[in-house]
Parts: structure tokens; C-alpha cells; sequence
């Protein structure tokens, strides 16, 4: 068997996860193990669920946590008995497109990767299209992956199909929530594994009613530009000293939580208007972490446009 899927459940509605387990299911790509790690002991609905499902179909495996352990430690769990050459990441509440895994094996084995994700498009609770991230016939390998790491997380962590060789080098997801799988890539770049990034939407990412608060987005993006700069250093932070150079950190580069929320008011407004440059310029010079996010945006936005490899249809 070349090929696990691993997932982890914790407090996703049962409906979630049934669209999500049918699309894994439901692939063209047929000869894999399903690995399911159940993140809360209290639903007891959701292990019996899980469990019909496995009595049915014996591709899937159930893993039982005594106590939640979290998202980082899940996973590693259930890599660590996985059987395959291949893993493919899945939430349970998302939905993979039927082609997902076939698409994604030829694209990694044509260009010889340890590592790959793919576009996605958002969905709302009832499963209406939000936003799909535009397609094109360009396809990103390492270089390019390693200079938009610098810069953002672009691999949408759902989407993503590594190696278990990958995972063993760096020795699973370090607990560094919510940045876990950032670090994952970035230690999979320094590491000199090759990445790549399939430019066709094949995952339908549900957003969260209630989203990410605004106290843990600031987190998240400082952790981020942490991450950031021990990159462009070539190493990475020890993660038990991370909570106190948190501090540190955004004291010296000045960065505030509000800054962040008028970076992401000022990204909401789809126009582009007088006002909106305005407001763009004022807070590019006033800010320092929206001048950080901006550059980084621009960044992006240039390896986009001039880099890549195009492929024929």
C-alpha cells in the first residue's frame, strides 16, 4: 500500500464529517489506508459514526485519543503507524475533489517531489462557493516555493500529499499551534526536500462561522513573521522558547494587534478607490506590520506573475 490519509476530529459536525470521509472514499484513486485520529473522548457520536464507517470499508482505521492532545500531536499519531509511501493531509470539514489523489501523485512523481499542495476554493457552512483561487497551466517547484515561504504560508495545509519519509527527517509536527504546519514547511524547505505547488483547485476548504479570533490571527502572523526571519537565517526557533520571544518580538518590531485588524478591513474592500490607496499609503508608512504584510503581499504577487513553469494542457 503506498498511500494513507490522515485526519484528525475534534468538534466538527457530524454532517462535515460525512461529506469529508465521502470524498476521501469516493477517489479515483482507490488503494489507500484511511487514518482517522477522534481528538475528543466526549463524542460518543462521533466514534460510533466513524466506527460504522470502518465496518463497511476497511481502508478506514480509527484512533481514539484518551484525553485531546491537539491537532500537531494527532497527526504525528497517526503517521507514526501509517503504512504508506505517500500521505495525503485531510480536515474534517472539508471535501476533496474525486481526482484529488490522482492528480496529485502524477504531478509529484512527473517532477520528482517529496512534498506538494494544491489551490483551493473556499465554501460557507451550507456548502456555497465563497471564493476559488484562480487556476492557471503554471506549476511552482522548490525555488519558487522557497522564496514564497519567505514571505507567506501559500500551501494550504489540507491540500497537502508529503513523502513519510519527509515526516520522519523532521520528525513530525512540532506543537506550535496555530502555525504548525508553516513550521512544517519551512523545516521541510531548510531541509532541502523538494516542494512543489499544483496550480488547480482541488480541495473545498469550509470556512469556520465563528473564524479565528482576532487574539489568535495576531498570534498566528507573529508567530509567522517569527518564523520568517529565523528562515532567512537558515534555522529555526526552539519552540519552548517561542512564548517569551512573542513578547520580546513585538515590543522591538512594534507591531499591534490593531494594525493587523486594519490590514485585514483594508483587504476585505474588493474596489480599489482613492480612499482605499490612501489608507493603503498611510498605513504602508505609519505601520510596521502592515509595511511588512504589504511587501510580503507584493512579493507574492511577483513570483506569481514571473515565476513558475508552464505545462501544457
Amino acid at each position: 500500500m503506498n498511500y494513507s490519509i490522515i485526519m484528525s476530529v475534534y468538534n466538527e459536525p457530524l454532517n462535515y464529517v460525512r461529506d469529508s470521509v465521502e470524498s476521501i472514499l469516493n477517489q479515483t484513486l482507490t488503494d489507500f489506508e484511511f487514518i482517522i485520529v477522534i481528538d475528543n473522548p466526549s463524542r460518543g457520536d462521533l466514534k460510533q459514526f466513524l466506527t460504522e464507517y470502518s465496518v463497511v470499508d476497511n481502508r478506514i482505521k480509527i484512533l481514539l485519543n484518551e484525553e485531546n492532545i491537539g491537532l500537531a500531536s494527532s497527526l504525528n499519531k497517526a503517521v507514526k503507524i501509517s503504512k504508506g509511501e505517500y500521505i495525503f493531509r485531510m480536515d474534517a470539514d472539508d471535501i476533496s475533489y474525486p481526482s484529488r489523489f490522482d492528480k496529485q501523485i502524477r504531478f509529484m512523481e512527473e517532477n520528482s517531489l517529496d512534498f506538494s499542495a494544491t489551490l483551493i476554493e473556499l465554501i460557507d457552512q451550507k456548502g456555497n462557493l465563497v471564493y476559488k483561487q484562480r487556476e492557471s497551466n503554471k506549476i511552482y517547484l522548490t525555488n519558487d516555493i522557497r522564496k514564497m515561504l519567505l514571505n507567506r504560508s501559500i500551501l494550504a495545509h489540507p491540500t497537502w500529499c508529503v513523502k513519510k519519509k519527509v515526516f520522519d527527517k523532521l520528525m513530525g509536527y512540532r506543537d506550535l499551534v496555530p502555525v504548525e504546519d508553516y513550521d512544517f514547511a519551512i523545516r521541510g524547505a531548510l531541509a532541502d526536500f523538494k516542494i512543489g505547488l499544483l496550480n488547480k483547485v482541488l480541495l473545498q476548504y469550509r470556512l469556520n462561522e465563528n473564524g479565528i479570533s482576532q487574539t489568535n490571527k495576531f498570534k498566528q502572523y507573529i508567530y509567522s513573521a517569527i518564523l520568517q526571519d529565523f528562515y532567512k537565517e537558515k534555522s529555526y526557533i526552539d519552540i519552548t522558547k517561542i512564548t517569551n520571544y512573542f513578547q520580546e518580538y513585538v515590543i522591538k518590531k512594534r507591531y499591534t494587534q490593531q494594525e493587523l485588524s486594519k490590514y485585514f478591513e483594508l483587504k476585505s474592500t474588493p474596489s480599489i478607490t482613492i480612499r482605499k490607496l490612501y489608507i493603503c499609503l498611510y498605513l504602508y508608512f505609519k505601520s510596521p506590520l502592515v509595511r511588512r504584510l504589504l511587501i510580503n503581499d507584493i512579493n507574492i504577487l511577483v513570483l506569481k506573475l514571473f515565476g513558475g513553469e508552464k505545462q501544457s494542457d
